[in-house]
């Protein structure tokens, strides 16, 4: 799949609270792109949206002022605003505190990925780039936050795994506003890259990034998987924001998927990241696993949960899936994971659906969360209950307990036009462990209009737990139901 990026970022009160956001083109059919914003104020605040084309010639507003209620969200549906062909950057700008996530979709290869807010910074790590790996290669765009000056400073800085001479491309350009995309896979640019991951079966370069201007940037990276409908997404991570501690609220080994989680140590000496998995209170395997993962200096380290994975070798009960035969037979085991690592480290997990032969039927992506991201609310964007007579697409919302004690989870919902809709009843979480809201068992929800589908609903949720929590929201298709298989996609609330 060729692609081409859309990059966005959120400014609240006129500070950056970054997130980069995709729109892709190519051989795979045009992409569809929804920006879900939602207000996390206890008032109403005013959004506005301006479009900045990545060559600099257009700069566009998207349809006026939005007066967002408390709590509530809207969407920004891309292919209505008519805008410039080719790839452009939005800058949301609100009178308060504003948060939100991107979806892109691609029609005919039924790919997807979401990515929510991230913090900008003048140096930005991505935690995994592919190039070539196993038919998967990364494109990463990097956004310009100042609205008013170009910039030329910006320095990638590529990161090989298991240690390696990086490789550094420096005095990049980018316009005002907007984005700039660069494909791993391009040589002119990035040389011929070395094999970094022969050892998980696979030539082909695998490593992580660094991303630095004096002018904060904000980036976003899409994972394409050839010939398939997999592709993942997720943000680069602000140094800064790089933490000892780390929840992954969600990893599983052959149930429904497969997960992978790549810590990266950015530091000039080598580090320890002591992994701990905790089952979820429905996993067919209750088995707490504690894993060692060691990382060398200014590089990066994967824990496998699969099939000959490092991390069954620690204990992982993996069922009956084997490398025979790596299609899920769905009783294995999943839960959730905690880093402690005695370097600040960041952390990205990926979740694969395999079909035979370690072939992917679909695939996404979600950064882990530092510790002191932890609270007691947190946002939600977008959820669905079978939205789309074609697609069926069910939001499920897993909460983890990061409190180690008592705790209980209330999810209260939003329709797509700001009512108020009927909640689920809360659920009590145990210490370190987690509950799912799922979207099918949601009861009494209005169906969206025609002109949003006309088939089941979608709105945005707050999640609100008496003890600090962590929230993943997974946007799925339901296997078996509806005509369009569409990826796997997740986002951090």
């Amino acid at each position: 799949m060729s692609q081409k990026a859309w990059s966005v970022f959120l400014v609240a009160l006129m500070l950056t609270v970054a997130f980069a956001v995709p729109v892709s083109a190519g051989d795979e059919g045009s992409p569809t792109v929804g920006v879900q914003i939602q207000n996390l104020e206890s008032q109403e605040i005013n959004v506005d949206a301006v479009s900045y084309s990545q060559d600099g010639a257009e700069v566009k507003s998207l349809g006026g002022t939005v007066k967002l209620a408390s709590e509530t969200a809207t969407t920004y549906y891309i292919p209505n605003f008519n805008l410039k062909p080719g790839s452009s950057a939005l800058v949301v700008s609100s009178t308060g505190q504003a948060g939100g996530i991107a979806r892109t979709e691609w029609s005919s290869s039924t790919g997807a990925g979401i990515y929510s807010t991230t913090a900008a910074g003048t140096k930005v790590l991505m935690p995994l780039i592919l190039s070539k790996f196993a038919n998967q290669t990364s494109q990463v765009t990097v956004q310009n936050t100042d609205t008013s000056k170009d910039i030329s400073d910006v320095k990638l800085t590529l990161l090989p795994r298991g240690g390696g001479t990086p490789v550094v491309v420096d005095n990049q350009t980018i316009l005002k506003g907007t984005s700039k995309t660069w494909k791993l896979d391009d040589t002119g640019v990035w040389g011929t890259l070395p094999n970094t991951a022969t050892d998980l079966g696979a030539p082909g370069f695998m490593g992580s990034m660094v991303i630095e201007s004096a002018i904060p940037l904000v980036v976003q990276s899409f994972i394409d998987i050839d010939n398939t409908p997999g592709i993942s997404a997720f943000t680069g991570v602000a140094a800064d924001s790089a933490a000892k501690k780390l929840y992954c609220p969600l990893a599983r080994d052959n149930y429904f998927g497969n997960t992978g989680i790549t810590v990266v140590n950015n530091n000039g000496v080598a580090a320890t990241a002591k992994i701990t998995f905790r089952a979820d209170p429905a996993s067919p395997n209750s088995t707490t696993v504690n894993q060692d993962l060691p990382i060398l200096a200014n590089s990066s380290a994967i824990a496998f949960q699969g099939p000959g994975g490092n991390t069954r070798t620690a204990g992982m009960p993996g069922g009956t899936q084997t490398a025979a035969n790596t299609v899920p037979t769905n009783n294995g085991w999943f839960g959730s994971a905690e880093i402690n690592a005695d370097q600040d480290v960041v952390a990205v997990v990926n979740d694969t659906l395999f079909g035979p032969n370690f072939s992917i039927a679909g695939q996404s992506s979600y950064n882990c969360v530092p510790a002191d991201s932890a609270g007691t609310k947190h946002y939600l964007p977008l959820l669905r209950r079978y939205h789309l007579s074609d697609q069926r697409l069910v939001s499920g919302v897993q909460v983890v307990d990061t409190s180690g004690g008592s705790n209980t989870a209330t999810l209260s919902l939003v329709n797509w036009d700001g009512s108020a809709a009927p909640d689920p009843a809360p659920k009590t979480i145990g210490a370190n462990s987690a509950v799912n809201f799922f979207g099918g068992d949601w009861t009494g929800l209005p169906t969206v209009p025609a002109n949003l589908g006309g088939f089941g609903w979608f709105g945005s949720g707050v999640v609100t737990c008496t003890a600090d929590c962590i929230v993943l929201v997974n946007d799925e298709h339901i296997t078996g139901i509806g005509t369009k298989a569409v990826d796997r996609a997740n986002y951090i609330g």
